[in-house]
């Protein structure tokens, strides 16, 4: 499940840039 990992690695990234989760969840496609 690389995919995944991909979407946490780039919910974190988008955590630090100020994002909040449910707009870094929301792209993600992991909490609709």
């Amino acid at each position: 499940m690389t995919d995944v990992m991909n979407c946490v690695d780039k919910l974190r990234e988008k955590k630090i840039s100020g994002y909040k989760q449910r707009m870094a969840v929301n792209p993600c496609g992991v909490y609709r």
